[in-house]
Order: structure tokens, then sequence, then C-alpha cells
């Protein structure tokens, strides 16, 4: 079936009884660089008889067809094929490790599992449904903005959500000080960038005039990622009762408003970049027009890059807090390259909220993460007083 070239990649392969036409483990050797669809148009004909179609997974997640298998699986996980008209499951491991981000459909197959797949490396690819995510990001109409911001930048300023800060526009950060602190060197990002407050957006759309699908825009992912949220602790606190005032007790009880929340388009010009850092809340939605977006995992720098119909979720420090660390916070950067934009929504607690380990995650030894307001520790971060969780 494949070939057994001693140069190309290593794997083992178990084969479940049904399929495994009296060979239960093989020895194998793969390309580096096959795909799902590849591997599958080789092993249907090979070794699974009467099926329709074939579909992988790992850990219960989709894997698209054009993603090559050495760069999603890891070293224990187990990539499962199913069929249309019965199951069938084989057990691939490889070395060396190579970290992979799973691909999950919260609204449908995998409902109620983003925690679970955020556990694998901080980031989780989602499909982007329009009857989800609307119309938006409306990228040409950013670069319009942005366009006028720069060239006329007094008939910008006129603008009335801008007069009353509710849109802000910015050049330049320096976000890896908030991991190593204010005695580092000012490095600023390569960006503009546009924000908007949860305020702006819970006030309604009428001030924003021919903007209002910024607006519009916000609210909806808003609404995407407080629902997930919503539906993830409905589940993980089912058989606990959090505490008064709590993060997880707010969002399962409707109190929670989620104030913090942001939107930020930022713009790269040719060669722009963004140091690394982790974001603030519990979780980050980004769309974007081009690669550059990178992750930090197994010691090396690795790039996440969604596929085509696909936007990236990651965890931010207050989901490793309610996770008491079993999910990372992304450690993430934008490499220099080409122009791009980047659409962001980063959904953050209110000011007073507090942030602690759920109760099916504590462990009692004395390891737990410290219960932490959310205004004052993002303050104190946004300062760099505070090093990563």
């Amino acid at each position: 079936m494949f070939n057994l070239d001693p140069q190309k990649r290593r794997f083992r392969l178990h084969l479940s009884p049904e399929i495994s036409r009296g060979q239960c483990r093989l020895l194998l050797r793969f390309p580096s660089n096959i795909t799902v669809s590849t591997f599958l148009e080789q092993v249907q004909p090979e070794l699974i008889e009467g099926h329709d179609e074939l579909f992988c997974s790992i850990d219960g997640f989709a894997i698209p067809p054009s993603e090559h298998i050495h760069q999603v699986l890891r070293d224990d996980e187990v990539l499962k094929v199913k069929a249309k008209r019965r199951r069938v499951s084989y057990h691939l491991a490889h070395t060396p490790h190579v970290a992979g981000v799973p691909h999950i459909d919260p609204w449908e197959a995998d409902r109620g599992r983003l925690i679970d797949a955020l556990r694998l490396c901080g980031a989780a690819f989602i499909p982007i449904k329009k009857d989800v995510f609307g119309e938006g990001p409306h990228f040409p109409a950013w670069q319009d903005l942005w366009r006028e911001a720069l060239e006329d930048f007094k008939s910008f300023c006129k603008r009335s959500v801008v007069r009353k800060r509710q849109l802000r526009f910015s050049k330049g950060e320096d976000l890896l000080r908030t991991r190593v602190g204010e005695s580092k060197a000012h490095t600023p990002d390569v960006r503009y960038n546009f924000g908007v407050g949860h305020d702006a957006a819970s006030e309604g759309r009428e001030g924003w005039r021919d903007l209002a699908w910024i607006c519009d825009d916000f609210r909806r992912m808003l609404s995407i990622l407080t629902n997930m949220v919503k539906e993830e602790l409905s589940l993980a606190a089912a058989d606990f009762k959090e505490p008064c005032g709590t993060l997880a007790a707010k969002v399962l009880s409707d109190c929670e408003s989620w104030a913090g929340s942001r939107l930020r388009h930022s713009l790269y010009p040719p060669n722009g970049s963004c140091t690394e850092h982790t974001d603030y809340g519990v979780l980050t939605l980004q769309q974007s027009t081009g690669p550059g977006l990178e992750y930090f995992a197994d010691n090396s720098w690795q790039t996440l890059e969604p596929p085509n119909g696909f936007a990236v979720i990651f965890a931010g420090d207050m989901l490793e807090v309610m996770t008491n660390g079993q999910v990372r916070a992304l450690v993430h950067r934008v490499s220099p390259g080409d122009f791009r934009q980047s659409h962001i929504v980063f959904l953050q607690p209110d000011r007073d909220t507090i942030v602690q380990p759920l109760q099916s995650h504590l462990r009692k030894d004395g390891t737990d993460f410290p219960p932490v307001t959310y205004g004052e520790w993002h303050s104190k971060k946004h300062l760099g007083q505070l090093a990563s969780l």
C-alpha cells in the first residue's frame, strides 16, 4: 500500500479487526508531506470495503482533507477514520513530536468541546459560517478607513464616534512588555490599530452612521464568543456550585456583561509585526487576510494559519486561570511579511469579576491558581507589572 522507503517518516499503524484483513499491526513509512485526502484515497481500496466516504478526526475533531498528517498529529494522539455506513478506526502515532491545531465545529458536531480542543495547544480553527458570522469583517471598508485616517486625519477626527472616543486609532504598541516588564527597551509593534470598546457597541448603531457595520460586526462576534463560553461552562460546572461573584457563576446566571471586551482591527504594512504576548481575557477570535500569525509550542515558533474558510480561536490568560492551567494562554506574535489585516475580538470580563479555577478543576493540594479580580489584574499587566502566568 505505502512505500517502505526508510528515508520517509516512520509511523506505527494499528488496525481494528474488521478492516485489518488479518493484519492488526503494521509498521509503515509514509512521505512526510502526505495529506489526509491522499491517505484516505489509498486506505479505502486497500483496507476498507463497502463504504461511501471516509473522514479523519483527532480526539473527535474533524481534520480537513488538505491538512498534512505529520503537521496535525501529536505523538500520543489517535487518528480516527469514520465511514458513513459503519465506524472504523486505527491508531497512528509518530515521532518526532509535531504540534497540531485541532479543527472543530462548535455549533454542530463539536458543540461544548471547545475547552477540550484548546487543551491540545491553546488554539483551534473554527469554520466561518455565514449564518453565524454574517457579512463581516469588511476588510476593504477597513482599508478605506485606514487610508482616510492616514491621508485626511482632520476629517477622520471630525467623525462623531472618533470625537467621543468610541472608535480609536493608534500606531504601535509594545505587547512584549506585558510579559517581561517595564525594564525592557521600548520596541513598539509595527502596525496600525482601530479599537472599539464594549460600551460603544452596547449603545447601539445610531451614532455610527456610515460606520454602523463596525458596531454590527462587533456585536455579532461578541455574541458568538459569549454563547460559546456559556455553553462550555454549563457542561464544565454542571455538577458543582460556583462561588458568587466569580466569572463562572456570573456567566451561568446571565449577570456577566463582558464589559472589558474589545474589538481591534489591525493593519500591518509590509514588514509590519507584533511582538510576542498572551491575551488578557478568556477567548480571542481572529480572522486575517494573510499569513504571519505564529504561536510558541515545543520550544519553537510555529505558523498559526487557518485553512480557507476558517477562523482561529485561542485561549487568553483568564481561561488559563479558570482551567487551573489545563489550558495554557497562547503565546503568539505576528512576524514581518506582506501587507495584511487582522480582525480580532477579545472576550474579557467586567472589572469587578473574580476569576478563579472552576470547582471541577480544583486540585486542593496548594498548587491551584489564586483568584484574581479582572480589573486589577488587567491594570497591572498592562503596566508591565506582572510576569506571564
